[in-house]
């Protein structure tokens, strides 16, 4: 198993890089069932921060690509359950996904709530403002 950054995700996707995009297109192609790609929730997480940010990737894309990624047989992410949780709560709501996954991630191991600065995300109700 070959553990994927948030970069070489960025560049697959992205295609903006003339060198890099190249590498990461043939590393990821070369990924099979017997040698798979591992993605941490941390890459994940800033990868969707990048391609919204920087990008401009709308959420239905971004979405897609998370998709994508749940049901490859080349891919493994950690916590593939809390990723499709927060996949489910990204589109029923305005939150991004990153904070997605990191409500769901809390809600896995039992937090009783999320705290945050992010006044827009608070006010979806899945985190509380810190006073």
């Amino acid at each position: 198993m070959i553990g994927l950054d948030a970069n070489v995700l960025v560049r697959y996707f992205a295609k903006d890089d003339p060198v890099q995009t190249p590498r990461s297109i043939a590393l990821i192609e070369s990924l099979s069932a017997s040698r798979r790609g591992y993605i941490p929730l941390v890459a994940l997480a800033e990868f969707a921060w990048v391609m919204g940010r920087r990008f401009a990737v709308k959420r239905v894309v971004l979405a897609r690509i998370v998709s994508t990624l749940i049901e490859s047989k080349e891919i493994v992410l950690e916590s593939e359950e809390t990723v499709s949780a927060a996949l489910r709560l990204f589109q029923i709501t305005t939150i991004g996904f990153a904070d997605c996954l990191i409500i769901r991630a809390g809600q896995a191991v039992q937090c009783d709530y999320v705290a945050t600065f992010d006044r827009s995300a608070a006010r979806q109700g899945w985190m509380q403002l810190v006073d």
